[in-house]
């Protein structure tokens, strides 16, 4: 049966005194089924003024559970307590909203690229890699040498959602300014560490290479941690990073031929004085190139992720102290928490 012959057929059975009389006058009804089929309509209209679940209301009437939930929609609609659906619906708009905030908004606790990290390192001498973890996303190689930020959150369902309820809220062109400046505070680092390899090769006189320890051959050679422990030490410098000083106790020599530091090999020469002129290199390095132009915009555009990642937390503070939505705001989840809840 359809759903109009089922509520005109319950309507005359709560109109009318005598079950069995209303049942003869519509089993023989074009669109309407025999007397079986109609006694359970009758108990599951029984059932539903109770209150039982569609489980207990499938047991009785003897149909299947898909049935009953096609049925309970209607029968809500047309005799269900009217007040009671309409305080179930906010009850459930309600808790989809709040957990709309509770997946989306901690997935936005951003911050700016480790000031400290050999990872950086790798990943700068890896072009071939597509991406590097910064947390609550990746940064990704694009086309043309480019860079852009993915966030994990942002291929959510609820993300979407959420900006369908906040679509005017400030927050999104935060982020979006945000990755804007992490994209740009990266491309400066990746150019400082570049500078610094090759004023460190014309110096020296050696490569610097991506994998001292497992190259296949025996060359002389820096390791990309010697690079990078000048660039950790001139970055923080720049920045106002407290960082503790390299000193010449902190290498070790391995004869034959390997200088090491903090464990890492950052020297391969079977020639000394080009250790000991890498050493002085590093520790006079890890001053002066502080002054370098690349150095300085690095500062520019740390300082810029750091206001704008200081930006993005103050909105979505704000949104978690909300009491509720702007008033009218809906998404594509909220239409499915109604029929949900029919």
């Amino acid at each position: 049966m359809k759903k109009a012959q089922v509520i005109k057929f319950l309507k005359a059975v709560h109109g009318s005194t005598n079950v069995g009389e209303v049942i003869s006058s519509f089993e023989n009804k074009k669109g309407y089924d025999g007397t079986r089929t109609l006694e359970r309509y009758i108990q599951a209209d029984n059932c539903f003024k109770q209150g039982l679940s569609s489980e207990l209301v499938a047991k009785t009437t003897g149909w299947s559970l898909k049935n009953i939930n096609t049925i309970r929609p209607w029968w809500q609609e047309e005799f269900g307590p009217k007040e009671m659906g309409r305080r179930t619906k906010e009850y459930d708009l309600e808790k989809h909203r709040c957990d709309l905030l509770g997946a989306v908004i901690p997935g936005l606790d951003i911050a700016v690229f480790p000031p400290r990290d050999l990872d950086l390192a790798t990943f700068w001498s890896r072009p071939n890699e597509s991406s590097w973890p910064i947390g609550s996303g990746k940064l990704e190689r694009q086309a043309r040498g480019k860079f852009g930020i993915r966030l994990f959150i942002e291929e959510k369902l609820e993300c979407a959602y959420l900006r369908q309820h906040l679509k005017d809220d400030p927050i999104w062109d935060a982020i979006d300014a945000w990755k804007q400046a992490l994209v740009m505070d990266f491309t400066a680092r990746f150019g400082l560490l570049d500078k610094i390899v090759v004023e460190t090769q014309s110096r020296i006189g050696l490569s610097v290479l991506g994998d001292l320890g497992y190259s296949n051959n025996d060359k002389d050679a820096l390791g990309l941690y010697y690079a990078y422990t000048i660039y950790d030490q001139v970055f923080s410098r720049a920045v106002g990073i407290s960082l503790s000083s390299k000193h010449r106790e902190d290498f070790t020599f391995e004869p034959p031929n390997i200088t090491r530091l903090g464990g890492y090999m950052v020297v391969r020469s079977h020639d000394l004085s080009l250790h000991t002129l890498a050493i002085n290199y590093l520790l006079d390095a890890q001053v002066s190139l502080v002054e370098l132009t690349e150095t300085r915009a690095a500062r520019v555009t740390y300082e810029e992720a750091l206001s704008r990642t200081v930006l993005v937390k103050k909105h979505t503070d704000r949104i978690r102290l909300e009491v509720a939505f702007p008033e009218g705001s809906t998404c594509d989840g909220c239409s499915q928490c109604v029929t949900t809840s029919e």
